[in-house]
């Protein structure tokens, strides 16, 4: 008697970023109901994804050997030959993703008076990228970084429509951020601290909690918002991120 036929798997490379990352894991997630089974081959050098999320250690195929790696996406490539390789950041995720992606250290964010903080009020998250994106780079060719213009815009929004908001500023560059957004809120802002580097998946959580979001043309943001409770959440996106699909109930401007 012949065993059960196994379901097809799909490789896919885990690179890049955490936004990067979960963009790559929702694309595989996509494909099961085209009858495909995902298998992420995660490099110790990109592992953001696997330590802010609990995903079932079956779907991973991870290695600090780069033999291995090579191996498996040898076999990916020419053998089984079904090797997904890139960002995937042109489609929207299904919504179920929300419910798939559980943080590891959930109880303990829920813990941290900053959550407090946010839960008990109007919170918008603002996301401001700046450091690496400042350099010449293909940062710039991909939409450009958001300019103070379009925060001013945003905020300018957000208060029209939001009862009592309050900012939470996100960012990897405290002052350039502090110098991108309008001058009477840059006293107002909570500016959220902690080991950004070390653990990005808590500011990912804490963008979710917040009740509106102002993203940059950064896919950390961008899930920060697409992870959240959608009804009545307001959401202002730049209008020049063109490679990017958003939900049409975003607002670009």
């Amino acid at each position: 008697m012949r065993g059960a036929r196994r379901t097809p798997r799909l490789y896919i490379k885990v690179f890049g970023g955490l936004g990067n990352q979960i963009f790559q894991y929702a694309y595989g997630q996509g494909k099961r109901p085209e009858g495909l089974e995902p298998r992420y081959i995660v490099d110790a050098r990109a592992r953001e994804l696997v330590e802010a999320f609990d995903l079932p250690p079956s779907e991973l195929l991870e290695s600090g050997n780069r033999l291995v790696l090579a191996a498996w996406k040898g076999y990916a490539r020419f053998v089984a030959r079904r090797f997904a390789n890139g960002f995937f950041q042109d489609r929207l995720p299904h919504a179920s993703i929300r419910e798939r992606l559980v943080f590891r250290r959930d109880d303990a964010y829920r813990r941290n008076s900053l959550y407090a903080e946010i839960v008990a009020s109007n919170a918008v998250a603002v996301h401001v990228r700046g450091g690496d994106y400042l350099t010449p780079s293909a940062f710039h060719g991909w939409g450009d970084v958001c300019d103070a213009g379009y925060y001013e815009g945003a905020v300018a929004l957000v208060d029209k429509a939001v009862e009592a908001p309050r900012y939470f500023l996100f960012t990897n560059d405290e002052s350039f951020a502090l110098s991108m957004l309008p001058v009477g809120l840059r006293s107002l802002m909570t500016v959220v601290k902690g080991a950004f580097d070390e653990d990005p998946g808590f500011h990912l959580f804490l963008m979710r909690a917040c009740r509106h979001n102002i993203i940059a043309n950064s896919t950390f943001s961008w899930w920060g918002a697409f992870l959240g409770e959608p009804e009545g959440r307001i959401v202002i996106a730049p209008a020049q991120w063109k490679l990017f699909a958003c939900p049409p109930e975003w607002q670009r401007i």
